[in-house]
């Protein structure tokens, strides 16, 4: 079901909307792959007693380590640069009503931007595809480390604080007035100032992120979309102690990285961690065979940990599948799950990481029979509907 504070939508009217969508999702997205520079400073852990460079089981130990304590380090340090984020930028079609908003989406870990597109697989998984036939721009960027981006140092740079100041930086760009150079001439991406609006959209990681730049910066967006996310979090054991350095598992696309960068190794792993209930298994399959990616130590030392917001009161929508591995056990790790469990999670959520978030302001949406990747699942247009209704709701 669909929650607003005004109405509630079932599973069938959310259908018909993203039926009447179908034909217009299945025109040709007007899309192009972009390269931004962008400049950030972050206060990064200096983390120390690092594996050796080829030690591979070290480094999975190391980052198991990371997860259960803080990790060995010598305080913080300033990291400063100009990194290379690759994204994909989409606009509303010829016709379609400019609702002069953009989307920013950020993926979750071990994926990259194309998740946001089903991978090219097909038009109902496509969230440009929706969002930009609902008069929505979009940019889907690449982390920094993962994807076409540029891979830097995994345990010193890519760490969650400077992730979150690129995204800021780019938020900011594209807020600030074209007279003064906003937007992001170098990609031919508009200023979103002068009555324009931005809403950040984020999956599992990506969220997590989402919600450390709502703490930092609450007034860079104008509202969250925070998707396989809530404040309970409950990874499966076996997803864990299946990260692995990706050097090693003979992909091409990702040999000759450092230790540093790891990911899923098994399929079986990856596919019963991610998916559940109602989705394609060739889709599954080509996740790990064709478009797995990576992860950081750095990350993982970093950016595990949800944070309550006192002092944000503007918009919040969070959408999960009731069969979330990750974010929707009610038994904690203990594999309970069920709508009502993952509805009365999602409205916890609110009070335990966005308080002062009004209900008028507050919306959720549980995915029937859905894993972790709800994006990737058969009821994908019915979560991406849902987003789209409440924010015409809210005026974006």
């Amino acid at each position: 079901m669909y929650y607003s504070p005004h109405r509630q939508a079932s599973l069938s009217s959310l259908a018909i909307l993203a039926s009447l969508l179908l034909p217009t999702v299945s025109a040709t997205v007007t899309c192009r792959s972009v390269t931004i520079p962008v400049t950030a400073t972050s206060e990064n852990l200096h983390l120390i007693n690092l594996p050796a460079p080829t030690d591979a089981q070290g480094h999975a130990d190391y980052f198991l380590g990371a997860l259960l304590a803080v990790p060995p380090n010598n305080g913080t340090t300033t990291i400063t640069g100009t990194y290379s984020i690759a994204a994909t930028y989409c606009k509303p079609l010829l016709g379609i009503l400019d609702k002069k908003v953009i989307q920013v989406m950020v993926y979750g870990a071990t994926y990259n931007k194309e998740m946001w597109a089903g991978f090219g697989q097909s038009p109902i998984y496509n969230w440009h595809a929706y969002a930009t036939a609902a008069g929505y721009h979009t940019l889907a960027i690449d982390r920094l480390g993962g994807g076409d981006s540029q891979r830097p140092d995994p345990f010193q740079i890519v760490q969650s604080q400077l992730e979150v100041e690129i995204i800021h930086q780019i938020i900011a760009s594209l807020k600030k007035p074209a007279s003064q150079g906003g937007g992001i001439p170098s990609a031919q991406i508009p200023s979103f100032s002068n009555g324009g609006k931005v809403v950040y959209v984020g999956h599992s990681l990506g969220s997590t992120l989402g919600n450390s730049l709502s703490l930092k910066y609450p007034s860079d967006v104008d509202a969250y979309v925070l998707t396989g996310f809530s404040s309970t979090f409950s990874p499966p054991i076996s997803f864990l102690f299946d990260m692995f350095p990706a050097a090693t598992l003979g992909i091409q696309r990702l040999a000759g990285l450092p230790y540093g960068y790891i990911t899923s190794r098994t399929e079986s792993v990856r596919t019963n961690t991610f998916y559940a209930g109602l989705y394609d298994p060739n889709l599954a399959h080509l996740d790990f065979a064709e478009h797995l990616d990576t992860y950081t130590i750095g990350e993982g030392s970093t950016g595990a940990a949800m944070v309550t917001v006192p002092g944000y009161t503007g918009k919040v929508f969070l959408a999960v599948g009731e069969l979330d591995a990750l974010f929707c056990d009610g038994g904690n790790g203990a594999g309970t799950f069920g709508y009502d469990i993952c509805k009365n999670i999602l409205i916890k959520t609110r009070g335990d990481l966005y308080p002062n978030v009004p209900v008028s302001k507050f919306g959720w949406y549980v995915a029937r029979q859905t894993g972790h990747s709800l994006g990737l699942h058969y009821t994908a247009p019915l979560t991406i509907v849902a987003v789209l209704k409440w924010l015409g709701e809210q005026g974006l």
